[in-house]
């Protein structure tokens, strides 16, 4: 019973991981994106507390954090392609350049002080919620996702986005494709985090292998104990959302969402300059 009363750091480590795996698993499940923007910043804040080095601890949450969306992600695209509402042309259009665009992403988190990529995160993670909270679903900029040059450096960014901030980045992607007019937004948008969290979790964990300060069960950037706890809350929790999507109007769990985000973001932000 340790683990679970935080009386050790087995223990706070996991009620924090139970409740971000809680959390990001229902509002995903409800809205279809978002549970790497909760988890992310709840492990970078638990794993402070557990004194993990300011150095490792956004790597180590950002690792871990795609390693466990991948179930839930997996999950939702299986539901998206037996629903036919997945763009294949568009997937197979965008495929390198996102590929390419993870790699990249991955190489730049060793690069980046952790200060920044603090920063980098929660500035983006507040502009998205913020995007959730005010936009409306009729905004468009375009009739169909861009060609050419665009449609090769768009995958690109967002995959290399997406790794440093350690989501899987279904939060860009499906307002991006939406506001490009693609009737099959949110099915597109699980294809391809599927390809981040898979790609990004292998980076994380290669890239942080031997890395000293990382608390126990960790291989490289990717904590095997935090897997194992929120992967499978997160799962039952994201069916539960999805269930009880259509009973709840969308504006509410979309506005708290907006808000706990923005407000567990400017944390980071806090502990950074404050």
């Amino acid at each position: 019973m340790d683990f679970f009363t935080g009386n050790n750091d087995a223990g706070t480590l996991g009620l924090g991981l139970l409740i971000a795996g809680t959390a990001a698993g229902l509002f995903s499940g409800m809205l279809g994106v978002g549970g790497g923007l909760i988890l992310v910043p709840v492990f970078y804040h638990v794993l402070g507390e557990l004194g993990v080095s300011d150095a490792v601890r956004l790597h180590l949450a950002a690792g871990t954090a795609l390693a466990a969306l991948l179930p839930t992600t997996l999950a939702a695209l299986h539901n998206h392609l037996k629903a036919e509402a997945v763009d294949t042309a568009l997937v197979k259009r965008w495929s390198a350049p996102l590929a390419v665009g993870v790699i990249g992403g991955a190489v730049l988190t060793q690069r980046l002080p952790a200060d920044r990529l603090a920063i980098l995160f929660a500035t983006v993670a507040m502009a998205v919620a913020v995007f959730m909270l005010l936009g409306k679903e009729g905004w468009r900029l375009r009739d169909q996702p861009p060609r050419g040059l665009g449609g090769q450096l768009l995958p690109f960014g967002l995959g290399g986005l997406s790794v440093a901030m350690g989501i899987s980045g279904a939060s860009l992607f499906a307002p991006l494709l939406r506001l490009c007019g693609s009737a099959r937004a949110s099915g597109t948008a699980a294809a391809f985090a599927t390809v981040v969290c898979a790609a990004g979790a292998v980076a994380y964990a290669v890239s942080g292998w031997g890395v000293h300060g990382l608390p126990r069960y960790s291989y490289g950037y990717v904590n095997l104990m935090g897997f194992g706890i929120v992967a499978p809350v997160m799962y039952a929790a994201n069916r539960a959302g999805v269930h009880y999507a259509g009973a709840v109007e969308a504006k509410r769990p979309r506005a708290t969402f907006a808000l706990f985000v923005i407000l567990i973001a400017g944390k980071m932000v806090w502990d950074v300059v404050g």
